[in-house]
């Protein structure tokens, strides 16, 4: 009874001139939103504690680790821009961002000049995204003294014919290309990029005996 005359009492308050109070429910800001505040009030290392806990609970979420690497940058944490960053690339990759993967990289290198990724894989796999992106300098850089680098890595082959793919294909150094491709099956004659690497090693030798032809004639 008194439920039904609660109800009937709300429903035709405004006949019975009645005023009724109505809860205000405030909307609890999302980490953007708390961070851009906080970024807003010069408060970096309250926003980086929001923003850490945002990535550490969502490592999949793109903009939640970009928000944290932004803002490390920003607080010149120079250790942890880079350790952040081996786990950052390899996010953006897998999510086919090559373009900001390559951007993240360039912030690394004018953190440290020589900044790399700790896997070997993951190395090679950012010079394929740099080829993606036909950033050849950035492939060259990337894959410079890979060998020595990751010693005995399973990725050297991979990281070799692709470099000479870039040299012949990109920067017209088809000697150096070959001689590299040469190595490669000199060295790893059973590894799964030596078929490709001796298909494309013959088309380079084919085309510079017609080259020697035509200047011959």
């Amino acid at each position: 009874m008194f439920n039904m005359i609660g109800y009937v009492l709300y429903q035709y308050h405004d006949r019975l001139g009645l005023e009724v109070h109505r809860s205000v429910e405030t909307r609890k800001p999302d980490d953007k939103e708390l961070i851009a505040q906080l970024v807003e009030e010069n408060r970096i290392e309250d926003a980086l504690g929001v923003a850490y806990e945002a990535q550490r609970l969502s490592p999949d979420d793109l903009d939640a680790q970009d928000r944290y690497h932004k803002l490390l940058l920003l607080a010149k944490k120079a250790d942890k821009v880079l350790s952040h960053a081996q786990r950052f690339i390899p996010l953006l990759l897998r999510k086919q961002r090559n373009a900001r993967a390559m951007e993240v990289y360039a912030a690394c290198r004018n953190t440290k000049d020589d900044f790399r990724m700790e896997s070997a894989a993951n190395q090679l796999e950012l010079a394929r995204g740099a080829a993606a992106q036909r950033d050849d300098r950035a492939v060259m850089r990337l894959l410079l003294q890979f060998d020595r680098r990751y010693p005995e890595s399973s990725e050297v082959p991979g990281a070799w014919l692709l470099q000479a793919k870039t040299m012949a294909d990109r920067i017209k150094q088809d000697q150096a290309a070959m001689q590299l491709l040469r190595l490669l099956l000199g060295k790893y004659p059973k590894a799964p990029e030596a078929k490709e690497a001796q298909q494309y090693l013959t088309v380079l030798q084919n085309m510079a005996r017609l080259e020697g032809g035509s200047r011959n004639a």
